[in-house]
């Protein structure tokens, strides 16, 4: 038996929902959920593996989509993040890169940074790939949901299924 831990890549939409303010009931959700399977990540139960595209994406919170200069709080706690040692980033290499391009040629629609993102999770047989991006009117990250890599890659938004301690 192993004690394989499990492992999860994050778009980086995931960070944008994890690190931004909201009052906003299900962008709450949404991040209490990512709030737990980072604590995961923390505990030494998960990794979280990222594309290095997503150190680049990652710059900004959703209540500063309009905003520059970025705040060095914000900016620190960004870099912080990054820099974890559950953080275990794929880097966007030729051979990533190539295969990134391929998925595009099989979907039109899919941007290519989402496109290397796919391509990283693959190489790095994750487990599942945790997105908020696609499966409405605008097509992305979940809708390749079992339609890339050998064996097929799992992408779903993000869910948590650790347990709770709870008191009786």
């Amino acid at each position: 038996m192993t004690d394989a831990k499990k492992r999860i890549c994050w778009d980086s939409g995931v960070f944008v929902r994890l690190l931004s303010k909201t009052s906003e009931p299900n962008k709450l959700a949404e991040q209490d959920i990512c709030t737990k399977c980072l604590q995961e990540a923390i505990d030494g139960k998960t990794e979280i593996v990222i594309s290095t595209v997503s150190i680049g994406e990652v710059v900004k919170t959703e209540e500063l989509l309009n905003y520059y200069p970025v705040p060095i709080a914000i900016r620190d706690k960004i870099r912080s993040l990054f820099n974890e040692p559950f953080i275990v980033p794929v880097s966007a290499d030729l051979v990533i890169s190539q295969n990134a391009r391929d998925l595009i040629w099989s979907h039109s629609w899919l941007k290519a940074l989402d496109a290397i993102i796919i391509a990283s999770a693959i190489y790095a047989k994750v487990d599942e790939l945790f997105s908020y991006d696609g499966l409405g009117e605008k097509k992305g990250i979940l809708d390749l949901d079992g339609l890339a890599g050998t064996p097929p890659l799992k992408i779903k938004k993000p869910h948590y299924e650790g347990q709770l301690n709870l008191i009786d």
